[in-house]
């Protein structure tokens, strides 16, 4: 579930900034393919911190455990706010020198550091702390594994089809510099994350289906055996 709402988060800060930053028409998209790689790989790290707290502290009663939202949002403001703090993100355009330090600090920063940092961290913490405690209280564990490997599937068939659906409507690549190749490159980027949380979901649903036969046939053998000595 961390994947995917970590996919959504920063994927829909890279379309924030994607309609407020310069670049060539068929590279507008790029910043979304960029926030929903970032997404995945945070809301991976994410999930995790939430699954093995939710271990150690125990089953949550209520909506979701404050201290475990309290140390998700923490860790998926971490790499934002180092980046923001050490100064301006590069542009996105090859040519364009990154944003000068006395025009960065205070009110851009802070702008980028609220739209691409906190704002996503906090979406994806509630939904992640939000699972883990409905996870946690749940009688069927098996069952709420399943749905997190299915909705992995389905982040990554999303992802493999992102840059066609981002770019749809953009005029085609001009000229034969970097600028040209950069779309090229963000989507086979974006494309090979999509495929491996697909192989994921798949791995995980044949481990699933495996398991499952391997209990109906001790089942079936305790059931042989209870009527044999019967």
């Amino acid at each position: 579930m961390g994947l995917v709402s970590g996919a959504l988060a920063w994927g829909a800060a890279g379309t924030w900034r994607s309609t407020h930053e310069s670049n060539y028409p068929w590279n507008v998209w790029i910043p979304i393919g960029y926030g929903a790689v970032k997404g995945v790989f945070l809301g991976l790290a994410m999930g995790w911190c939430a699954l093995l707290l939710a271990r150690k502290w125990g089953c949550v009663r209520g909506f979701m455990d404050r201290r475990i939202f309290a140390a998700v949002f923490l860790l998926g403001l971490l790499p934002g706010t180092y980046q923001d703090l050490t100064g301006p993100s590069p542009r996105l355009v090859y040519f364009e020198e990154s944003t000068p330090d006395d025009q960065w600090y205070w009110n851009a920063f802070a702008t980028q550091w609220i739209t691409g940092t906190v704002l996503p961290a906090f979406g994806c913490a509630l939904v992640v702390a939000s699972f883990a405690a409905f996870s946690g209280r749940s009688s069927r564990k098996r069952l709420m594994s399943f749905i997190g490997v299915l909705v992995t599937g389905v982040g990554g068939v999303l992802l493999i089809f992102l840059p066609a659906l981002a770019s749809a409507g953009a005029p085609s690549p001009e000229g034969n510099g970097q600028h040209v190749d950069e779309s090229a490159i963000t989507a086979m980027g974006v494309i090979l994350v999509g495929l491996s949380l697909v192989l994921r979901s798949v791995i995980g649903l044949i481990s699933a289906v495996k398991r499952r036969r391997r209990l109906r046939e001790v089942s079936r053998r305790q059931g042989e055996n209870a009527i044999g000595s019967a």
